[in-house]
C-alpha cells in the first residue's frame, strides 16, 4: 500500500506543479503586452463601436440635404416673389396704401437705398412721419406688420400732435421701416 499512496503523491506533486507552472504562465501573459494588447483592442473596438453610433446620430439630420436645399432655395424665389417688390416705386406705393386703409396720414417721408450681402437684393430705409388717430396708428402699424410687402418696423416714435385746433387727439407716429427692393436676377 505505500507504493499505491507514494505514486500517488508523486502524480499529484507532479500534477501540481504543472498546474503552477501553467498559472504562472497566464500570469505572464495577462501581465506582457500581449495580454494587454488583446484587452485594448477589445476596450478599443467598444469605444470605436460608441463613436460610431454617436456619429450616425449627429448625421441623421443631414439625410436627404440635398433635397432640403433645393427645397429651400425654391422657397427663398417664392418669398422673393411674393413679399419683395420688384420696383422701387412699390415701397411708397404700399405705404401709402396702408396709411390710407387705416385712416392715417404719411406727413413726411424719406427713402434710402442701401446694397446687401445678397446680390439679389437692396435694402430700402423709410423714415417716415404719419399721423391719425391713436387707435388709427395702432391700426396701421398691425396692417403694416401683415403687409403683403414684407416691412421690418425698426423704431416707433409716438407723440401727441401740437395743438393747430385740427384733428384733436390726434397722434404723430415717427417711424424708421426697411424692406427689400429684388433686382432683375432675382426675379
Amino acid at each position: 500500500m505505500m507504493p499505491d499512496v507514494k505514486d500517488a503523491r508523486r502524480k499529484l506533486t507532479a500534477v501540481l506543479v504543472a498546474l503552477l507552472i501553467i498559472d504562472i504562465a497566464c500570469g505572464i501573459v495577462l501581465i506582457s503586452p500581449i495580454g494587454r494588447a488583446a484587452r485594448t483592442s477589445q476596450n478599443r473596438l467598444h469605444e470605436l463601436w460608441t463613436e460610431l453610433q454617436q456619429k450616425t446620430r449627429e448625421a441623421l439630420p443631414l439625410r436627404g440635404i440635398d433635397e432640403k436645399v433645393v427645397q429651400a432655395d425654391t422657397q427663398i424665389q417664392q418669398f422673393y416673389k411674393e413679399r419683395l417688390p420688384e420696383k422701387f416705386a412699390n415701397v411708397p406705393d404700399a405705404l401709402g396704401r396702408v396709411a390710407s386703409a387705416n385712416g392715417v396720414r404719411m406727413a413726411a417721408a424719406q427713402y434710402k437705398t442701401e446694397p446687401t450681402e445678397v446680390p439679389a437684393l437692396r435694402r430700402v430705409v423709410v423714415e417716415a412721419t404719419f399721423s391719425g388717430g391713436y387707435g388709427q396708428v395702432m391700426r396701421f402699424i398691425n396692417a403694416l406688420e401683415r403687409e403683403k410687402t414684407f416691412f421690418i418696423i425698426d423704431a416707433i416714435s409716438l407723440g401727441g400732435q401740437q395743438a393747430s385746433g385740427q384733428n384733436p387727439g390726434s397722434v404723430q407716429l415717427q417711424m424708421r421701416v426697411e424692406t427689400y427692393i429684388r433686382n432683375e436676377a432675382a426675379a
